[in-house]
């Protein structure tokens, strides 16, 4: 029986983050840069990450949606309605 390859889905991708000080509070921000195409971008939330990263690999967007559902019913809390 033949079988048939999988296409294998795979990007490179180099994180940065950094702790900015400011007066109110310090905050978490940071820099991906997907490495076959150059394309950069900054963020300062995961989800903006997320949203980076999902441009390239498109599969992650829904397994990201299962994760958090997940995580929310480990947690205990309350799955946000959308």
């Amino acid at each position: 029986m033949d079988e048939v390859p999988q296409q294998i889905l795979f990007g490179t991708f180099v994180l940065r983050f950094w702790r900015e000080q400011s007066a109110v509070s310090p905050r978490w921000r940071g820099r991906i840069e997907h490495v076959q195409s150059g394309e950069r971008a900054a963020f300062d939330e995961a989800r903006q990450m997320l949203a980076f990263i999902g441009r390239f690999v498109p599969a992650l967007e829904s397994q990201t949606a299962g994760s958090a559902a997940v995580g929310e019913a480990a947690s205990g809390a309350e799955p946000a309605s959308g």
